[in-house]
């Protein structure tokens, strides 16, 4: 919707300082939060309400009130994680009280980033007490986004400053950050019912993204296929839903008692449900005693609480004011993203005790004194707020397996042609390495030579005598896929490849000592004075006066030289004798037309043992084509 700004102002303070009756007032009707009958029979907010707030330009803005009571502190969380400004409502008859300064404290973890205070009940009180109540917030909000922000002296009752605190309002939204529509849609679930005659509707503010009638989503919990038929916002019918906006969502193929607060909706795959979280901890500065490893909470984040206990990463303890790095390992999993904010409590009695950024999530648990996690940790918060960062980081953490676009969208949960061109920058920055469709970071690049490098060297230790190691041994001891080895080999790592794709120490040869090069020239004289009738490779050890694994080596070598061809099992012909059969073959070919095995008895004295290898090599080799018994020229 064009007319409504992506942003949500939400009420916080204590119980029974009006926060109702003053947005009533405000938007000119009553949040639809008495829609509980207890609400109603108590005078009491204890759950979520949500209302419009027209600013006269023909624009509005979603608001949402929010329960005072200590008692509900939790449906204060859970609609908090929608609100962008702050309106803090303190009472002037009763001053600051205890839930005053816990929603604050909540709000700020929450990452409000603007808002103002309403000094309420202005009509109920004398101006000197109102003038001392509002001294005692300028006090509060000291330290906090707050502290420059306004206190409007308003009634509910009366109208008192209410123009004022609308325009005060509009103000705030100049300094508000809206949530981002781009990335994945993804909606924290506030309430799903059953309206009769449409079915399943679920209500909650997205997170990021947008959502089309049509579009399939999924209950991330269960992995459960959904899909939108109608969408609304504000009580409007829209086409499309979108990131800040209060929104009903009417889905198909999905029951109201599949989906239940603290749920997330969510386009399909990328979302996961994760119970070890890596994040930063913010420790409120109220609180009494240091926070150590351990600990039980509760962790509240979107719309959902789950009970877990926290660990520390960089610290042993944190003292009240401090942050640190945590891992929390939950009793179930959430369904949370890398930027999500959080809010601790304790598990009884409740009270908040910090809260912070959700940074990635673990697979394994961890605990302080893991430097090589903790720096993983660190780098991984690099990318909350920067993609370039997220891509590079991510494709780092892949490691030489590489990653894909698809790969990277799920983990940061953006969109795949957002992804595309930040990749497309890194490459033309030789910040990555393109291989295909997909990409690898040079520092792992780089670390993929040295550990070509090294197992090639200790190939050479133990093997001094074979030129080079065979290329899927190499592949399959570092655990490489062919493109990865050949990005590998596609730089300054100072190995090479020799015929038939093996690898080596570049301008590496093997030593051999005198009485192994005289076997190699013994080698060599034999299959040249018997090209055509050699003895089989099994025989060569004795007639060259060598162990069989020796000899095998140096007939490796020579083969890796070019001076001999194995031409089939244990059939080892001299380079020399190839070619010149080569130049027979094709001669007789071109003035006949043909060449039968038996021919090559006659012109070369070859028996039947070594010709049918000889003409299979040259099969292989693409020289000559068989037709029937005889060959061709290819």
């Amino acid at each position: 919707m064009g007319d409504v700004i992506p942003l949500m102002i939400g009420t916080a303070g204590h119980v029974d300082h009006g926060k109702t009756t003053l947005l009533s007032r405000l938007v000119g009707e009553a949040p639809h939060a008495d829609r509980l009958p207890e609400e109603r029979e108590r005078g009491l907010t204890i759950d979520i309400g949500y209302a419009e707030l027209p600013l006269g330009d023909g624009r509005m803005i979603g608001v949402v009130d929010v329960p005072g009571h200590e008692k509900f502190v939790r449906n204060m969380v859970a609609a908090a994680s929608g609100i962008d400004i702050i309106l803090l409502v303190v009472a002037a008859d009763d001053g600051v009280m205890p839930q005053t300064r816990e929603h604050l404290e909540i709000a700020d973890l929450l990452g409000a980033s603007a808002g103002l205070v309403a000094l309420t009940k202005v009509d109920l009180v004398d101006e000197e007490l109102a003038e001392a109540a509002e001294e005692e917030v300028r006090e509060l909000i000291k330290g906090t986004f707050l502290e420059s922000s306004p206190v409007i002296h308003v009634s509910g009752i009366t109208g008192q400053g209410i123009d004022e605190l609308r325009t005060a309002l509009i103000a705030a939204m100049e300094h508000a950050r809206p949530k981002a529509d781009e990335g994945v849609f993804r909606v924290p679930v506030q309430r799903s019912f059953m309206l009769e005659g449409h079915g399943t509707v679920i209500t909650g503010v997205p997170l990021a993204g947008r959502v089309a009638i049509g579009d399939t989503l999924e209950v991330v919990r269960g992995r459960k296929k959904c899909r939108v038929r109608a969408i609304q916002a504000y009580h409007r019918e829209v086409e499309e839903g979108r990131a800040g906006h209060r929104t009903a969502l009417k889905l198909s193929d999905v029951s109201w008692r599949e989906v239940r607060r603290g749920d997330v909706v969510a386009e399909p795959r990328f979302l996961r449900e994760h119970h070890l979280i890596e994040a930063r901890l913010k420790f409120l500065p109220t609180r009494a005693r240091k926070l150590v490893s351990n600990f039980p909470v509760r962790f509240h984040t979107g719309t959902s609480e789950v009970v877990g206990r926290v660990f520390l990463l960089d610290a042993h303890s944190l003292s009240p004011g401090e942050d640190g790095l945590v891992q929390f390992r939950l009793d179930r999993p959430v369904a949370t993203a890398p930027g999500d904010r959080f809010v601790l409590r304790t598990p009884s009695p409740q009270m908040t005790l910090g809260g912070g950024r959700v940074i990635g999530f673990s697979k394994t648990k961890l605990s302080a004194g893991k430097s090589r996690a903790v720096k993983l940790v660190r780098a991984r918060e690099k990318g909350l707020d920067d993609l370039r960062e997220a891509v590079l980081f991510h494709t780092r953490a892949a490691g030489l397996r590489r990653t894909s676009v698809t790969d990277l969208a799920i983990e940061t949960l953006r969109r795949p042609e957002e992804i595309r061109l930040v990749l497309a920058t890194l490459v033309e920055e030789d910040l990555l390495f393109a291989s295909g469709e997909r990409y690898l970071h040079p520092q792992e690049l780089a670390y993929g030579r040295r550990k070509l490098r090294e197992l090639l060297e200790r190939f050479h230790r133990k093997a001094p005598l074979r030129p080079a190691a065979g290329r899927a041994w190499a592949r399959e001891q570092l655990k490489l896929t062919d493109p990865v080895l050949d990005a590998v080999l596609d730089g300054e790592g100072g190995v090479e490849a020799v015929s038939g794709g093996r690898l080596r120490i570049a301008g590496y040869e093997p030593a051999l000592s005198a009485g192994q090069r005289e076997r190699v020239e013994r080698l060599e004289e034999l299959l040249l004075e018997d090209r055509y009738t050699p003895p089989r490779e099994s025989e060569l050890a004795g007639l060259i006066g060598a162990f069989p694994e020796e000899a095998g080596r140096l007939v490796d070598l020579l083969i890796e030289a070019g001076k001999l061809i194995r031409i089939g099992s244990g059939v080892v012909l001299h380079a020399d004798a190839v070619e010149e059969a080569r130049l027979v073959v094709a001669n007789h070919i071109r003035s006949t037309g043909a060449l039968a095995p038996s021919d090559l008895k006659r012109l070369l004295g070859m028996s039947r043992k070594y010709s049918i290898p000889l003409l299979e090599w040259f099969d292989a080799a693409r020289f000559t084509v068989r037709k029937g018994d005889s060959r061709i020229l290819a």
